[in-house]
């Protein structure tokens, strides 16, 4: 038997006082109800903390910080008007507003004219100089809290942050939650500094503004570490660059809002909205000297040279400096800049690669451009050009390693053979043949080349596994596959461990060659290697590389990782780069390539109809026996749960994550009531087949856990 939904307890728990008539939404800490004031007979917004978040917070002391705010007197401030704790629900009322959010307008029309976006940052900027001047900090500054009333912006959810973040105190990952929207949050938020103060509801709303003014926020990205990895390192692209009609004021008053250290930005809000309204008003555009006008001139480079793609590939060196195991990674000692050639493509994405000791750069690609003879190019050190590796006629090389001493390069020949081929001249020689296809290879010290088998198109195939052979050829010896499902594998300095992403947890992990063993590393990413500065590199599944501090003795992350780099080339999730043992990073520069699909619905009349969905990479779309709603899977990228089901209503026109549990979720099956769903999901390394009822209540049910890939086709019967 399931229990009563949420909405039955509240009504029982507020009765006499609040009768709940409907949801209206759901969002990161609460979800939000309409509901009428039974003492004062009118409508109001309720909001109640979500259940994992509550239990952590707990009553008393949120109920106390909130009280704080609820004095908060100004024309452009959302009042408060109860808050409480019943039968386990933690929850605030405040105005129902007839209208809208700023983020319902800009989902709507996505950029607003100059004035009114202007007159909008105005207001909550007076309202936020307001709440400061008492003491209160926002913390969640977003166009979702922006509400729209008759033209006048209310700015709603003061202080509630505070009272989340003073309950939980160091907790907060206990509820897989954090405070502030990653596309607003201050460099000091995502950083994780407890001390938040006036600067960071300034850094919020200007970033509000730019996206009024844009159509985008100033750091986009389609996963939350992608977005704090820029928000941290990287710099905005100018308003006014992008939209001559902003002014040169405001796109200055913007640039010192979303300064990195707090003490650069707007001693105040109400500062800010002087700069807003003073046509007089400018602001440098950013760090002076050598070193940073040389950071910015080779960042110009790289977007102007990325632009010329389709006639020019081009690789960017990254030198490191220094040794030892910092906790954060090593500043860049030098960039370059290398021509790959005027007619020459990096064939399928292919990164270019990297000798161990940094003495040669190998990549393929298609003589005269696409659809030319496939070429092995390589450029060693006594070399002032790339040159084609000879006797490789009629063969298709991809996937490259170079051996430790830089003489030699494995590749992968026509997706079924594992190869070598002597750098400075000689004939090829086979490995190893390989059923179903090799790919990733990577040579270690002790004469080994592992490398993966068995990926899907997206390189994300759950039975891939892990396989190496000897230098010099024989059979290849399986190490690992099911249940897990290796990614590219990178050997450590030793050659008795083997880094590589599990493809299901999205996790990094490391492969125990000694003890045949498996453990997860902690972050979530792609393509890991290690360097010798003492740490993992790895990729974010957008365009950023990361590094974490990493111990080889003891084989664990040591520190929390930082950002290292942004717009590196991606191809299916995957940032394509190499690396030596010294630290000198190559990769491409260039487009993030992202999977952007749409959802449409072709009725018996033949007109296709587009569901109004974010696009995303979306997939196994079941209808449910009603017909009235569709449950898919969406991918969101590397993370914790990077697979989700969600579920549209087609009558309501709303979508609503429905298995909103750690790890990865799809193939979803309705239940023949339409109550449930059956799907497949994967966790820690787990693959099962589960049920979980759409209501929530119940949690999920394991039906069996699984060996391999199996797909769930239908429920036949309850």
């Amino acid at each position: 038997m399931y229990a009563p939904d949420p909405t039955t307890r509240l009504n029982a728990a507020l009765e006499g006082r609040y009768r709940i008539e409907r949801e209206l939404g759901e969002g990161g800490m609460a979800t939000v109800y309409l509901a009428a004031d039974l003492r004062h007979d009118r409508r109001v917004a309720i909001k109640v903390l979500r259940p994992e978040l509550a239990a952590v917070v707990g009553a008393e002391r949120f109920l106390a910080e909130i009280r704080t705010t609820a004095n908060l007197q100004h024309p452009h401030i959302l009042p408060l008007f109860d808050s409480g704790e019943a039968d386990g629900f933690l929850y605030y009322v405040m105005p129902y507003i007839e209208g809208e959010s700023l983020r319902d307008r800009l989902d709507r029309e996505r950029q607003l004219p100059v004035d009114e976006a202007l007159g909008i940052a105005t207001a909550v900027a007076n309202a936020l100089h307001s709440a400061h001047e008492q003491g209160v900090v926002h913390r969640d500054i977003k166009p979702a809290n922006i509400l729209l009333s008759r033209g006048e912006p209310l700015v709603a959810d003061f202080g509630i942050a505070l009272a989340v973040s003073a309950g939980v105190g160091g907790r907060l990952t206990e509820t897989g939650l954090s405070l502030g929207t990653p596309y607003y949050m201050s460099p000091e938020q995502a950083t994780g500094d407890q001390t938040v103060g006036p600067p960071s509801d300034v850094f919020a709303l200007g970033c509000v503004l730019y996206e009024m003014l844009i159509g985008e926020p100033p750091y986009p990205g389609s996963t939350a570490q992608a977005v704090l990895g820029k928000i941290i390192q990287a710099q905005p692209v100018s308003a006014a660059t992008q939209r001559a009609s902003v002014p040169a004021n405001v796109d200055s008053a913007i640039r010192r809002a979303l300064e990195k250290l707090p003490a650069d930005r707007f001693t105040g809000a109400r500062d800010f909205a002087a700069a807003l309204a003073d046509r007089s008003f400018r602001h440098g555009a950013g760090a002076t000297g050598e070193a940073g006008e040389s950071v910015r001139d080779w960042k110009r480079a790289v977007a102007g040279l990325a632009a010329m793609l389709a006639v020019m590939s081009v690789v960017a060196v990254w030198g490191w400096s220094g040794r030892g195991a910092p906790a954060a990674p090593p500043a860049p000692a030098l960039r370059t800049i290398l021509d790959l050639g005027s007619e020459r493509l990096v064939r399928g994405g292919d990164r270019v690669v990297i000798a161990p000791d940094g003495s040669g750069l190998a990549f393929t690609t298609a003589l005269g451009g696409p659809g030319g003879p496939s070429a092995l190019m390589v450029r060693t050190a006594e070399d002032l050009t790339f040159r084609a590796v000879p006797g490789l006629d009629g063969v298709e090389p991809y996937g490259l390693a170079f051996s430790p001493d830089g003489e030699w390069i494995a590749y992968v020949a026509n997706e079924s053979a594992l190869m070598k081929v002597p750098l400075r001249g000689g004939a090829p020689s086979r490995l190893v043949s390989v059923e179903g296809g090799a790919s990733y290879p990577d040579w270690s010290d002790e004469g080994w080349i592992v490398f993966l088998r068995k990926e899907d198109s997206f390189g994300r195939s759950p039975e891939s596994e892990l396989l190496r052979v000897r230098e010099s050829g024989g059979a290849a010896e399986r190490l690992i596959g099911a249940p897990w499902a290796p990614g590219p594998p990178a050997f450590l300095p030793d050659g008795l461990g083997i880094l590589f992403e599990d493809t299901r947890s999205g996790r990094l992990a490391l492969y125990d060659l000694g003890a045949d063993s498996v453990r997860l590393l902690g972050p979530s990413g792609t393509m890991p290697r290690y360097v010798e500065t003492g740490h993992i590199v790895y990729g974010d599944g957008e365009d950023g590389l990361w590094a974490v501090p990493f111990d080889l003795g003891r084989r664990a992350v040591t520190g929390e990782p930082r950002p290292l780099l942004q717009g590196v080339r991606n191809v299916n999730e995957r940032v394509f780069y190499s690396l030596s043992r010294e630290g000198t990073l190559v990769y491409l520069a260039g487009a993030l390539r992202v999977r952007q699909w749409e959802m449409f619905v072709r009725g018996p009349d033949g007109v296709e109809e587009a569901l109004p969905l974010e696009p995303g990479a979306m997939s196994s779309p079941r209808w449910s026996p009603d017909g009235r709603q569709i449950a898919y899977s969406l991918w969101g990228g590397y993370s914790a749960d990077s697979s989700q089901i969600h579920v549209f209503d087609a009558v309501v026109r709303g979508r609503s994550r429905a298995i909103t549990t750690t790890g990865d979720h799809y193939s979803p099956v309705w239940s023949p009531d339409g109550t449930r769903i059956a799907y497949q999901g994967s966790r820690d390394g787990r693959l099962e087949i589960r049920v979980r009822a759409l209501s929530g209540d119940g949690g999920e049910q394991v039906l069996v856990s699984l060996t391999g890939y199996v797909e769930p086709l239908d429920w036949v019967n309850d």
